[in-house]
């Protein structure tokens, strides 16, 4: 799908022409085959859900493919939104248009494409990743407190930061060089902004997910504690009230016993 959208917008901005039929062919017919499989299987999903009922293992694979597919979306995200932000940077930067332009077209179908699969994607899935952890009762707190949203959450919160952290060492690098006069410095202003941009959008959704796990946190909290975690602070009261007796008893055997060794002597 994103590579016909590349082909087509290289073509719109009269760079390319447009690729041959047979050129494309393989994108022209999986597209709909995978469209169709994917619907097909979906609503089997759908309706076998609706007449059975969930059983933990569907809703464990229901939850490992909207995670996984949310964090495919988001790459692709991430990607459309960097190439296209440079893109853009660099029509507004860069005054030699005609040396440029085809370079820059290229970035800016590529950025486009990517931005045109992947934001639906990712955003479709996000949301229904949403709605199930934003259920009240027991079914909300289990999405919240289940492997693969929290392994998604915490995965993206982890390489988001990662990168910031990279990149920022990266523009800290370039930025001693630049103060120390060094000829290494010249000629790195693409790569500066080319750092900006992609830690400023891994920033934005690295910000986006973090307040996610706070917000789950805080949902799991005001819920109060499920009815396993209920039962599991029970047995423990009632286990820590046993101990207590039975260092009572023992207490008062032994008092005992020392009463009855003086009604002996």
């Amino acid at each position: 799908g994103a590579s016909l959208l590349r082909e087509g917008l290289l073509f719109l901005l009269d760079v390319n022409e447009m690729a041959s039929l047979p050129e494309l062919s393989g994108s022209l017919g999986m597209l709909p085959l995978g469209a169709a499989a994917w619907w097909w299987h979906w609503r089997a999903v759908g309706q076998e859900a609706a007449r059975f009922g969930d059983t933990p293992e569907s809703v464990t694979v229901r939850r490992l493919y909207v995670y996984l597919v949310a964090a495919t979306g988001l790459v692709l995200l991430w990607l459309g939104l960097v190439e296209t932000i440079r893109a853009l940077l660099d029509w507004l930067v860069i005054r030699d248009v005609t040396a440029t332009l085809g370079f820059r077209a290229e970035q800016l179908a590529t950025g486009l494409s990517l931005l045109a699969v992947g934001a639906p994607v990712w955003a479709l899935h996000w949301r229904a990743g949403q709605i199930a952890a934003g259920q009240e009762g027991a079914p909300g707190r289990n999405e919240r407190a289940s492997a693969p949203r929290r392994g998604y959450l915490y995965g993206v919160a982890l390489v988001g930061a990662l990168l910031i952290l990279f990149e920022l060492a990266q523009l800290l690098y370039r930025l001693i060089l630049w103060l120390l006069g060094s000829p290494e410095a010249a000629g790195l202003e693409t790569e500066t902004v080319d750092a900006l941009v992609r830690s400023g959008v891994a920033a934005v959704f690295w910000v986006l997910h973090v307040l996610t796990i706070r917000t789950d946190a805080r949902l799991t909290e005001e819920a109060g504690p499920g009815p396993e975690e209920a039962i599991q602070a029970q047995r423990a009261a009632l286990e820590a009230r046993i101990q207590r007796l039975e260092q009572e008893l023992a207490a008062a055997r032994a008092d005992l016993a020392r009463l009855s060794d003086g009604q002996t002597e």
